[in-house]
């Protein structure tokens, strides 16, 4: 990893420890974080992001208690 705040896909993809595949397929349904177009040929993915995707489903699926 770079050490910086903005991720490549293939950066992101490792971040989150899925195939690049699978993180382009999740990006286009929906179901993570959406892409930054920092120039015409340069997209990103901010790691803040990631990060709050990660708790989200840490959140899920912690045990819940009455």
């Amino acid at each position: 990893m770079t050490g910086t705040r903005l991720l490549s896909a293939t950066e992101s993809s490792q971040y989150l420890g899925l195939s690049k595949t699978t993180f382009l397929r999740m990006v286009k349904d929906g179901s993570l974080p959406s892409q930054i177009r920092i120039t015409e040929r340069r997209i990103v993915w901010d790691v803040r992001d990631l990060d709050a995707y990660i708790d989200t489903i840490k959140a899920e699926k912690a045990p819940k208690f009455r």
